[in-house]
């Protein structure tokens, strides 16, 4: 006859000389949360022109300890900087119909998201409402209300309802 008896977290087989350890569950890993605006840096980089059109890299790297999440499309919109602080001129890019990715940050990581821009002069002049020359992106992350401005150069359309770039989700 075989006795199975617990003794403080063991249990012991008498008679076959097994014995068997109880490990405490593992605890869940902690949430991953979004990438925040103290660990991230954002830029842009020059994508590849095309004929009628150009495109530009929004590339978001984690600057902190921690991943974090970056899901989704960014909001995109081109700026110029004045006395006042940056100007937003156009229409904001829109949404790519991509489905969104899940992207995880480890430090150090970079997620990317490409902005296609269609050269405002293919435009007609009315529906454009003039070209302006800008110098930055203003940059919204998925989800976030902060705004990044970087350095980009490009023209855009002054007009807020002619929509003349797309922008796509972070990989």
């Amino acid at each position: 006859m075989q006795r199975i008896s617990k003794l403080t977290g063991t249990a012991a087989i008498v008679g076959l000389g097994l014995s068997l350890s109880a490990v405490a569950p593992a605890q869940a890993a902690p949430a991953v949360g979004p990438c925040k605006d103290v660990s991230i840096e954002v830029e842009s980089e020059p994508g590849s022109p095309g004929m009628g059109h150009y495109s530009q890299w929004i590339l978001v790297t984690n600057k902190g300890s921690d991943a974090c999440n970056l899901n989704g499309h960014p909001g995109v919109q081109r700026s110029v900087l004045t006395s006042s602080g940056f100007e937003q001129y156009g229409a904001p890019a829109a949404w790519t119909n991509e489905g969104v990715v899940p992207v995880q940050l480890k430090p150090g990581e970079t997620g990317r998201a490409i902005l296609r821009v269609t050269q405002p002069h293919l435009y007609d002049a009315a529906d454009c409402g003039g070209v302006v020359d800008t110098d930055a992106l203003t940059i919204y992350l998925p989800g976030g209300t902060s705004q990044y401005n970087v350095a980009a150069h490009g023209d855009a359309c002054s007009s807020e309802s002619l929509v003349t770039s797309t922008v796509g989700v972070f990989k």
